[in-house]
């Protein structure tokens, strides 16, 4: 049997069945065996542009936690997957990105996109960024060995980068599998592991706050909200969350307080701010990124942080220690199954009750849209009534990661959103929405994308004609969060050109040349509901949406622009 193939049935064992990505000359013997009815292969490949593909695999596990491979022939292609690698990376999400090398024999004979020390050098630069999760199958390669190291960055949540030769994977191999193959994780804990925790809880304090942050890594691992629920009522507790975390808050309404940060709700904020020494903080994984800790530690007071993580983005020899202050315990494995070992350990306990953060109600500045333009804070609320069961909706970086959690404080049931905002992909969400509408066809999924991010992927849009996902472009003819931030971040200075036009595009025959139905929606939203009901019929078309908005309206607050002035450092 071809290594190829050999490949193809381990991930097959692992659950790996959809592979995206652009056939080329490096890949071609490996996705021959793959959407192959004369084999006893089940795995299939979807067509798509590098760049999106890198991102696939990520909306592939969000949408059903199964793990998706991306696939890459040698040179260019391997840059643009690389920026949904990053993105991997960055959530924590396991994935799998399948890279050729040139042939060796060709080494120093300049081959076309040469990839060898003397070409594009791409497995050192993928390992510069990704270090141990980057494999180099090689002609003495260990094929249990190399299984082994592929499960294990799996099981550390991250993307494992696989580099090989064509002509290796070609070759014959006669092992058999030694075991079957499955991802193994870490045990539960012990109740050993939770008692400092249980002891800082079960003491009577009048004066001290209790607040669960829920970040990225909760509602990326799809722990149960009804187990969360059960947790945050046992200690009394209030909850914040990251524009990931909400999903695993939908249970939790009334002990809210919001998202922080990036487009964060008063609340939520202010009691982040104001967390105090006594105070406790529980983190149910934690979030380092920049429109979270905006450069900053956690601030000081007694922490807990839940996470399964041990090689992440953000820590040091696994721990994420050195964002918080001295007061602080890592409780390691499976958070859900950690918070079910807490509830367990403590069914005889009653803790006391807590002093509360002030629950302040958000207050949105009245804005007046220009004539033919849709008021984004009706919108978002107007929408927020009309989702149904199994959605899930992927954010882009542009305003549709900053405004529509500070419209909307609580998050909603019927529908998960995701973004993946850390590696500033603009058009990732396109890819993203790809791979979880071919990992699960009855989850209805919607991307919120920019007329600027649309730049990144709109000629991918014929592929995706026939996968019923809606697209809503937020039309505002500018990169409007230029725009905004220039405002603050050129302030001082007296040169003010910030390059955020865009040229018009004519949205509904783009759509209609593409083979995608076409919506504009009403300044008054009057057929808003119409659309939505026809994103979850039965016909197939996906649906592009113009929702033409006026540039000047800016609703969430962007901590960011403050650090990137003249006077600060990126």
């Amino acid at each position: 049997m071809e290594w190829n193939k050999k490949l193809i049935l381990f991930l097959e064992q692992l659950g790996v069945k959809h592979y995206f990505g652009c056939n080329g000359g490096g890949v071609i013997h490996f996705t021959k065996h793959l959407s192959n009815k004369e084999t006893s292969l089940h795995s299939e490949f979807f067509h798509y542009s590098e760049y999106n593909a890198g991102f696939a695999p990520i909306g592939h596990y969000l949408a059903t936690q199964e793990i998706a491979c991306s696939v890459s022939t040698t040179g260019a292609a391997q840059k643009l997957a690389a920026n949904g690698a990053s993105d991997a990376r960055f959530m924590g999400v396991p994935s799998i990105y399948i890279m050729a090398l040139s042939s060796k024999a060709n080494y120093q004979r300049y081959p076309l996109q040469d990839t060898s020390d003397d070409g594009i050098n791409i497995v050192k630069q993928f390992q510069a960024e990704f270090k141990d999760s980057v494999i180099w199958i090689k002609q003495d390669s260990d094929l249990n060995s190399l299984f082994s190291r592929i499960k294990k960055i799996l099981s550390q949540n991250q993307p494992v980068i696989l580099f090989y030769h064509p002509e290796i994977l070609c070759e014959q191999v006669h092992d058999g599998f030694d075991e079957k193959h499955t991802l193994a994780h870490q045990p539960p804990i012990t109740s050993k592991a939770l008692k400092p925790m249980i002891e800082t809880l079960s003491k009577p304090d009048p004066h001290r706050r209790v607040v669960v942050f829920v970040g990225s890594e909760a509602a990326i691992d799809g722990v149960c909200p009804k187990v969360f629920q059960r947790f945050v009522e046992k200690i009394h507790a209030q909850v914040i969350y990251s524009v990931n975390g909400d999903n695993t808050a939908i249970l939790t309404e009334k002990r809210n307080l919001g998202h922080i940060m990036l487009g964060g709700n008063l609340a939520a904020v202010d009691a982040w701010q104001t967390l105090k020494k006594n105070d406790v903080l529980i983190c149910l994984g934690i979030d380092v990124w920049e429109y979270v800790l905006n450069l900053k530690k956690v601030p000081e007071c007694q922490s807990v942080c839940f996470t399964h993580h041990t090689n992440a983005y953000g820590q040091i020899n696994g721990q994420y220690q050195h964002v918080f202050h001295q007061n602080h315990l890592q409780i390691n494995g499976r958070i859900q199954s950690s918070l079910e070992q807490f509830l367990t350990s403590t069914t005889a306990i009653t803790f006391p009750k807590n002093m509360q953060f002030l629950n302040k109600e958000d207050v949105l500045s009245h804005f007046q849209p220009q004539r033919n333009k849709v008021n984004l804070i009706d919108f978002y609320k107007r929408i927020d009534q009309l989702w149904q069961k199994q959605s899930i909706a992927f954010e882009d970086v542009c305003i549709a990661y900053r405004d529509r959690q500070a419209i909307l404080k609580q998050p909603n049931h019927k529908v998960k959103f995701f973004t993946a905002n850390h590696g500033s992909a603009m058009g990732c969400s396109f890819g993203l929405g790809v791979g979880a509408a071919i990992a699960d066809p009855q989850q209805k999924v919607f991307i919120f994308t920019g007329d600027g991010c649309f730049q990144l992927f709109g000629g991918s849009l014929n592929q995706a004609a026939k996968l019923n996902m809606t697209l809503f472009i937020l039309n505002n003819g500018q990169l409007s969060l230029i725009r905004d931030g220039c405002k603050t971040i050129l302030q001082k200075s007296t040169e003010k050109t910030d390059h955020a036009d865009l040229a018009k595009i004519e949205w509904d025959s783009l759509a209609k040349a593409f083979g995608w139905r076409y919506f504009r929606v009403q300044p008054d939203l009057s057929n808003l509901a119409d659309i939505m009901q026809a994103s979850y019929d039965s016909n197939p078309t996906s649906i592009l949406v113009d929702i033409p908005i006026d540039p000047g309206q800016v609703v969430g607050i962007n901590y960011r622009y403050a650090n990137i002035t003249k006077d600060s450092h990126l």
